[in-house]
């Protein structure tokens, strides 16, 4: 028998398949590429990351040699490439010279073909046509596959992915989706962009009447967050169990540790000391764990290193009270649900009843720009749509931490001074240092 020229296996796909990566050519320039990229961005993880410049064909092989597919996964996978490709050409070939409709790879495909209808404008008649070529065209590759034995191999495959890895990278990889993949960023970062894909897929399988209000209402929302938050926990407790080389000697718990990396005192410590000191720092706990780089495993060096040589990036991180925690948090929707959190638990120390503060975020908000509106006091919107417009950029989709905290340095500098005063005084080179003295 003779070895396909496509796939490194031996017979696995029907020859109709392999003969599919001939006509790929039917795809444009323009688009093909970002077509491929689409498809295969959603794979990365472990030992596989896309990358440009590669045919098809040679991308799928080596795709499918580091994710180890059997026979049945392969199949699968090759019908999701060429349902994808296939797709790609019908919407393309509706695209007209006046631009009035352009295909654009990428956008989930329930909800690029009803921009499309709408673009083309198009009766009741011509979209019932149009339908049954773009639902024939979904469902053969449906159809073209076993779909029990292929899921339970992609259940080994993704249990074999996650072994080893962090609560929160299992989480991210868990919930890899159309329009979302892995990157291993800041988690705040990687759980927006997760969060807008699975509302992009609630929005084309619910239809506008079905909804009774917005995708951060529903229970799959909720149960994303809460699974979210509980990965950030596990990661911030397996961390400050690591064993550093200045807490070897003795045994610490982790409110011990954490008390030594915020610098407010040395283990051993009770508990409950712990707490008093830890709830006068205020932190936005994103921001603190991010530090860690929980995506890795938990290790002694970065631990050492925060504990000593970089302590002050975490008082860096520090808001002069909760007042301008709570704004800051809003904001940047950098929010951790107390409840989530374990009652008896470390992280839980850290965290403050924001949603309580808020009624005094909300006065910020209508003062901060009280003067620009001769005296009358905006509302909070009105307000936040003008810092919208006075840092456009920053405010496409959430604001950057960065221009958060300077706008909020420049309505609360009493606040901030006092806080600058007493790292200047109990840490004088590292604040020099950071502020070019």
């Amino acid at each position: 028998m003779l070895t396909s020229r496509l796939l490194p296996f031996r017979n696995i796909l029907p020859p109709k398949k392999a003969f599919h990566f001939t006509r790929r050519a039917l795809l444009s320039t323009l688009n093909a590429p970002k077509v491929y990229a689409s498809f295969f961005k959603k794979y990365n993880c472990g030992g596989y990351t896309f990358e440009p410049g590669k045919p098809p064909e040679q991308e799928f092989q080596l795709l499918a040699k580091n994710r180890q597919w059997g026979t049945k996964s392969t199949t699968k996978h090759h019908g999701l490439l060429d349902r994808a490709i296939r797709l790609a050409e019908f919407f393309e070939r509706f695209e007209d010279r006046a631009g009035r409709y352009t295909y654009s790879p990428g956008t989930e495909h329930n909800i690029e073909f009803k921009r499309l209808c709408t673009v083309k404008g198009w009766d009741k008649g011509k979209i019932v046509d149009v339908k049954k070529e773009y639902e024939k065209l979904r469902e053969a590759s449906n159809h073209s596959r076993d779909g029990g034995a292929s899921n339970r191999e992609d259940h080994q495959e993704k249990n074999k992915d996650l072994k080893g890895r962090t609560a929160i990278a299992r989480f991210f990889i868990k919930y890899q989706c159309p329009g979302y993949s892995y990157e291993y960023r800041s988690s705040g970062t990687e759980f927006r962009a997760l969060a807008e894909a699975k509302k992009a897929i609630w929005k084309s399988q619910t239809g506008t009447r079905k909804r009774t209000g917005p995708y951060e209402k529903t229970e799959e929302y909720e149960r994303l967050q809460r699974e979210f938050q509980v990965a950030i926990e596990e990661c911030f407790d397996s961390f400050l169990r690591v064993k550093s080389g200045s807490l070897e000697e003795k045994e610490t718990r982790p409110w011990e540790t954490l008390v030594e990396l915020l610098k407010l005192g040395k283990a051993p410590m009770d508990g409950s000391t712990a707490a008093e000191l830890i709830k006068t720092v205020h932190i936005n706990i994103y921001d603190f764990v991010d530090l860690f780089t929980i995506h890795l495993p938990p290790s002694a060096k970065t631990l050492e290193k925060l504990l000593t040589t970089e302590f002050y990036q975490i008082q860096k991180l520090r808001f002069p009270n909760v007042v301008i925690l709570a704004a800051y948090s809003c904001l940047t929707k950098r929010v951790y649900d107390l409840e989530n959190a374990k009652k008896n638990g470390t992280l839980v120390l850290l965290l403050h009843r924001l949603r309580e503060h808020f009624h005094e975020f909300d006065d910020f908000m209508k003062t901060i720009y009280h003067r620009n509106l001769g005296g009358r006091v905006p509302s909070p919107n009105i307000a936040k749509k003008m810092l919208q417009g006075g840092f456009p950029r920053e405010w496409e989709s959430v604001p950057s931490p960065d221009i958060v905290k300077k706008m909020l340095r420049g309505r609360f500098p009493r606040e901030w001074e006092r806080l600058d005063k007493e790292l200047r005084e109990r840490f004088p080179f590292e604040w020099g240092k950071d502020n070019g003295g």
